[in-house]
C-alpha cells in the first residue's frame, strides 16, 4: 500500500507547512518516441497453387515477436502475414494463400537502458506489392510502417496526497498497477534438429533466427511458470545450391520464484531471445541448435489512490508533471473452435494417427470494435502418423487459421490488447483418405489503456519563516463566524501582530462577521 507520511507533532508553525506524501512502485512510462520505416520484402507462392492472373484483393496482420533494448536504442522484430486473393490464369477462379515477411527495425528512444521494458506498436500506413515473378512465383511486397515504440521503468514513485490547509489543492483518484515484486531468469535451451527425409540435405547454411513466443503464464503461490515455444527457422543451401528453408519448434518451460506472487495477481511477463547457435553436424543430416532466453517478470496489484493534482499558494515551489502509465482495465476469455479438413498429397493407407502436437498459435489481429475484442488467429500442429505393418513414420504439418471474439466491459478504442492462446483439447484422425483435425482454444484477453495523469510529486515553501516585510504577499479572507484574529493566526501560520499591520484600522473587540481582511503568505518567526 503506498506510504503516507506521518503528520508532525512540532511547532505549530511548522505543522502549518506539512506536506502529506506517498510512494509506490509502478512499472511508468519512462521515454517513447515514434518513426517511419520502409520494408521490402518478398512472398513465396505456394506450389500448390494455380497460376496468378490478376489479385484481386490483400489483407495483412502485423505480429512484434522479439523486442531489446539497448542504450537508446529499441530493437524489434516481427512479421507481417498477407492473405491474398487472386483470380487465377487457367480456370479464371478466385483462390487465395497466405504468405509472410519478416522485418528487423530499430527506433531511436532517448533514455532507454538495458533492464527497462518496451512496448512496441506497429501500424501499417501503406502496403504495395511492387511486382509478381512469374517464372519464379515471387511478389515483391514495400510495407510503410509508423511504429511508436514507449519504454517502460519500474521504479518507486513519490507523489503528494495533501497539502496545508493555506493551500488551495485539486486532487483526483487515480489507479495505478503496483509492482509487488520482480523476478529475472535465463534459460539455455539445447536440441538437434534432424533435417526430414522430404527435403534435401544442407550443404552450407545461410541464416537463421530465433523468436520467443509466450503461449502462457500461471502465478502461485510464491512462483509464475512461463510456457511457450522457440520458434526456429533456418534457411540453408542443398548440394544443388537451390534455397531450402526448414521451421522447428522447441518448447520451453520456466518456472521462477517471485516471493510476492499469488493467483489473484497480476503479471507482466518479457521474454527475450539471443546468441543462437545454429551448427551443421557432420553427415548433413542433423543439426545442433542452442538458445539462450531471458525472462523479466513483475507481479502487480492495482490499487486506486486520491493524489493532489494542482496546488494554489503563493509562496509554495510545486513540483508537478504528467505521470504516464499503462493499466490493465479488463481479464476476459473466449473460446476457439478448430476443425480442419484435408486430403494428403500423398495415399495413407495402413497407417493410423499415433500423434498430434500442437505448435504455436498466433494471435493475427486483435480489434477493438465497440466492447468486443474481435481476433484472427493461426495455429500449428504436426500429426504424426505410423505404419501398421512396418512402424515407419510420416508427418504432416498443418497451419490452421480461426477467428474468435472476447466481450469486455467498455467501449475502448484506444486500449491495447494483449491475448494468451491455450490449448485445451487437440485430435485428429484418419478417415477416407482425409485427415480432420480438431481442437479446443481457450484465448485469454487482456485490454489495457494508456493513462496521463498530471501529479504533483512535490511541494516546498519559500522564505519558511522570514521577518515580515512591509511590501507582504497576502491574499482576502472572509471572516467567519467562530473566527478570531488568534485563531486566523495560528491556522494560517502568521501572527497578530502581522495581522494587525497588514489590515490598519482593524478592531479585534469588535465583530468581524463577514468582513474582509488580508492575510499575509509570509510568516514571522
Amino acid at each position: 500500500m503506498p506510504k503516507t507520511a506521518k503528520k508532525s507533532r512540532g511547532h505549530p508553525e511548522r505543522q502549518f507547512f506539512k506536506v502529506s506524501t506517498g510512494s509506490m512502485k509502478i512499472n511508468r512510462v519512462a521515454a517513447e518516441n515514434e518513426e517511419q520505416t520502409i520494408i521490402r520484402g518478398k512472398l513465396n507462392i505456394p506450389g500448390s497453387m494455380p497460376e496468378i492472373k490478376k489479385i484481386l484483393s490483400t489483407k495483412h496482420f502485423l505480429n512484434i515477436e522479439n523486442v531489446e533494448i539497448e542504450k537508446g536504442k529499441v530493437l524489434y522484430e516481427g512479421t507481417i502475414t498477407l492473405l491474398i486473393n487472386y483470380l487465377s490464369r487457367a480456370e479464371g477462379t478466385n483462390h487465395q494463400f497466405y504468405g509472410s515477411v519478416f522485418f528487423q527495425d530499430f527506433i531511436d528512444v532517448p533514455g532507454a537502458e538495458k533492464g527497462m521494458t518496451a512496448v512496441v506498436q506497429p501500424e501499417v500506413k501503406n502496403l504495395k506489392l511492387m511486382e509478381h515473378d512469374k517464372e519464379k512465383r515471387i511478389i515483391t511486397v514495400d510495407v510503410m510502417l509508423n511504429t511508436l515504440a514507449r519504454v517502460n521503468k519500474a521504479e518507486e514513485v513519490s507523489f503528494v496526497i495533501d497539502a496545508p490547509v493555506q493551500c488551495k489543492v485539486k486532487k483526483e483518484e487515480i489507479t495505478l498497477n503496483q509492482v509487488l515484486s520482480s523476478a529475472k531468469g535465463k534459460l539455455v535451451k539445447s536440441e538437434e534438429v534432424t533435417i526430414p527425409a522430404l527435403k534435401s540435405p544442407v550443404k552450407e547454411l545461410l541464416g537463421y533466427r530465433c523468436v520467443p513466443l509466450v503461449q502462457n503464464y500461471k502465478l502461485a503461490l510464491g512462483s509464475i511458470t512461463i510456457n511457450g515455444w522457440l520458434q526456429l527457422e533456418i534457411t540453408y543451401l542443398d548440394s544443388l545450391h537451390n534455397r531450402q528453408h526448414l521451421q522447428r519448434l522447441i518448447n520451453f518451460s520456466k518456472l521462477l520464484p517471485v516471493p510476492e506472487a499469488r493467483e489473484e495477481y497480476l503479471a507482466e511477463v518479457h521474454v527475450a531471445a539471443h546468441d543462437t547457435e545454429v551448427n551443421l553436424l557432420p553427415g548433413q543430416s542433423c543439426l545442433s541448435v542452442q538458445a539462450r532466453v531471458d525472462f523479466l517478470v513483475h507481479v502487480l496489484c492495482p490499487r486506486q489512490i486520491k493524489v493532489v493534482t494542482a496546488v494554489d499558494c503563493c509562496t509554495a515551489e510545486v513540483t508537478a508533471g504528467e505521470l504516464v502509465v499503462e493499466n490493465l482495465t479488463s481479464v476476459k476469455s473466449s473460446e476457439a473452435i478448430i476443425r480442419d479438413i484435408s486430403t494428403p498429397a500423398e495415399e495413407y493407407t495402413g497407417y493410423d494417427v499415433h500423434d498430434i502436437r500442437v505448435g504455436p498459435v498466433t494471435i493475427l489481429s486483435a480489434d477493438m470494435v465497440k466492447d468486443k475484442v474481435l481476433m484472427r488467429g493461426c495455429a500449428d500442429f504436426i500429426v504424426e502418423f505410423i505404419d501398421t505393418k512396418s512402424a515407419g513414420k510420416k508427418y504432416i504439418y498443418r497451419k490452421v487459421f480461426f477467428k474468435s471474439m472476447a466481450v469486455v466491459n467498455k467501449d475502448n478504442g484506444s486500449a491495447r490488447v494483449e491475448t494468451f492462446p491455450v490449448v485445451e483439447f487437440a485430435g485428429a484422425e484418419l478417415k477416407d483418405n482425409q485427415l480432420i483435425i480438431n481442437a479446443v482454444l481457450h484465448v485469454i484477453v487482456r485490454t489495457l489503456v494508456l493513462n496521463r495523469y498530471k501529479v504533483v510529486f512535490g511541494v516546498d515553501f519559500l522564505n519558511r519563516f522570514p521577518n515580515v516585510q512591509r511590501e507582504t504577499i497576502s491574499f482576502t479572507y472572509v471572516f467567519k463566524k467562530g473566527d478570531t484574529l488568534d485563531a486566523l493566526a495560528e491556522r494560517f501560520g502568521t501572527t497578530v501582530e502581522a495581522l494587525v499591520k497588514i489590515n490598519p484600522g482593524i478592531d479585534a473587540q469588535k465583530p468581524l462577521w463577514g468582513q474582509k481582511i488580508r492575510i499575509p503568505c509570509q510568516v514571522k518567526k
